[in-house]
């Protein structure tokens, strides 16, 4: 499940971060008659962007925030958190909701029992038949912000490949017949099966104290 951090600026440290941020703003402005970072204060301050000064002063001081509050919870993130603003009216405490999740838990049956009874007619065939039954006999709780994290990843990477070949994502979606809401269907399935599968690789990996993807498989395809 996702996990929600209510995460609290106290006015008087965006105060001091803000002075610190204006303070280097000064000393990196360029005025005319004036060489760089020698302009006075009063000149410069009313041209520099109160809105900029203040989201660095947020980037400034909020990851401390969250990591101490991490800390205290004594939580194990594996995503960087989506943050929303809740308050931040000037004179006040700002807050900040901060979601995250952390692995999700799983639990595995008797697979290998249920591995070592797998037959096909093609050795080839095996690894992905046993795969298919650890899936389909192990329980995972994915976090819902762990599989959008993935499916806007490989929606990016479309995006991305689609530009280098000069393709548009309306000629992809028109020569693949589908829709935008269809293609994020299609997405979320697979992302939900590849991370679920994932996980309970890494899972049979610390139950059998194996260093990687690759010995795991190993091991399945030997049982």
């Amino acid at each position: 499940m996702n996990i929600t951090l209510i995460l609290t600026l106290t006015w008087s440290d965006i105060q001091k971060e803000y002075e610190h941020q204006v303070i280097h703003a000064v000393e990196s402005a360029e005025l005319p008659g004036f060489r760089k970072g020698k302009a006075p204060r009063d000149l410069v301050e009313p041209k520099l962007d109160k809105n900029q000064l203040y989201s660095r002063c947020i980037e400034a001081l909020l990851p401390a925030v969250y990591s101490e509050e991490v800390k205290k919870a004594n939580l194990k993130p594996i995503l960087y958190p989506k943050i929303k603003v809740i308050k931040g009216e000037q004179g006040q405490d700002w807050q900040f909701e901060a979601i995250t999740c952390e692995a999700p838990v799983v639990t595995l049956t008797d697979y290998q029992t249920k591995v070592k009874a797998v037959k096909t007619d093609k050795p080839e065939d095996r690894l992905p038949a046993v795969l298919k039954v650890i899936s389909d006999t192990s329980k995972v709780e994915l976090p819902p912000l762990l599989i959008e994290e993935e499916v806007n990843h490989r929606l990016a990477n479309l995006t991305d490949n689609l530009t280098k070949l000069g393709m548009t994502t309306d000629a992809y979606l028109s020569a693949k017949k589908t829709t935008p809401d269809n293609l994020k269907t299609t997405m979320t399935a697979e992302s939900t099966a590849d991370l679920t599968m994932e996980f309970i690789l890494q899972e049979i990996g610390k139950v059998q104290k194996l260093s990687d993807r690759t010995q795991v498989l190993d091991f399945l395809k030997a049982l």
